[in-house]
């Protein structure tokens, strides 16, 4: 298993550097290195995803990311604040991570069971298009993911 999470963490990485997103990035380079045991919640959750865990599988390591990226939106992590953008430094994610991994063990180890969604505002231009048809025009913002909030435009 933790053979195939770290080719995972290595994969989602790479996609990411590629695709210009170098907080990602970084946040799946310390997410490998920072990972915890199968004595957790979480690890013993993920030891129990089979097959491809990278980004052409069930991309566990985005599921992990988009749940901390959900705690930060909340505001039920404060110390993520000091590593996510557009403020933070990602040069302290390795003295984060594994406080903000052991703090919210149970709710990451539920939280991944649910594949991430990574374009919401793509994929809702057909229901901005009907939107429009009946109540006038909208802009969509993207708060987040599992998050999205119409606004007036």
């Amino acid at each position: 298993m933790r053979d195939n999470l770290s080719r995972a963490f290595a994969a989602q990485a790479q996609a990411c550097r590629d695709l210009g997103s170098p907080f990602t990035a970084a946040l799946m380079t310390a997410l490998a290195a920072h990972w915890p045991g199968p004595g957790t919640r979480l690890g013993a959750r993920a030891a129990g995803f089979g097959g491809d865990l990278g980004p052409a599988g069930v991309s566990l390591p985005l599921r992990v990311a988009g749940g901390l990226h959900h705690l930060h939106l909340a505001g039920n992590e404060p110390a993520l604040a000091r590593v996510w953008p557009p403020d933070g430094d990602a040069g302290l994610l390795a003295g984060v991570l594994p406080r903000v991994l052991q703090r919210h063990d149970r709710w990451l180890a539920e939280w991944i069971d649910h594949a991430p969604q990574t374009n919401e505002v793509g994929r809702s231009a057909v229901l901005l298009a009907f939107g429009a048809e009946l109540v006038g025009p909208a802009r969509a913002c993207r708060c987040g993911s599992r998050n999205w909030v119409p606004a007036r435009g």
